[in-house]
């Protein structure tokens, strides 16, 4: 990845971040940003593709799975359009594209809590939309 900070530190960031995104009801202004920046900061710009400061080589435009994991609870979002790096896969996702991911997610984990509340027997749900 493109990164300013050492990419350990970022990924501490990012998952820092997120977490606090997907625990709270609300998003606030600078969490917004800070995640949006996170995911700009890994691209050089829209329009150029985007090299991996770890491995060096172009980035390239396909889908992959998007995961988010909260203790118990995890999420899976196939088919998601990122920059992908060749050699390992790690994803940069546009602004856009973590927007949409963020609320989704939240609904998700959201919705899983609920049903784990209620203690039912039911534990892995396949939804989709379209």
């Amino acid at each position: 990845m493109a990164w300013t900070l050492k990419s350990s530190v970022r990924e501490c960031e990012q998952a820092t971040i997120w977490s606090k995104v997907m625990q709270s009801s609300t998003l606030s202004k600078k969490d917004l940003i800070a995640a949006t920046w996170l995911k700009l900061s890994s691209m050089e710009s829209l329009k150029a593709i985007p090299q991996c400061g770890q491995h060096r080589v172009s980035k390239e435009w396909r889908q992959t799975t998007f995961e988010y994991k909260d203790s118990e609870i995890s999420v899976q979002v196939p088919k998601v359009y990122a920059w992908v790096c060749p050699m390992d896969g790690e994803a940069s996702f546009t602004p856009e594209t973590v927007d949409e991911l963020i609320t989704t997610v939240r609904d998700f984990i959201e919705a899983a809590k609920r049903t784990r509340n209620r203690q039912s027997t039911l534990r892995e749900y396949i939804i989709s939309v379209g």
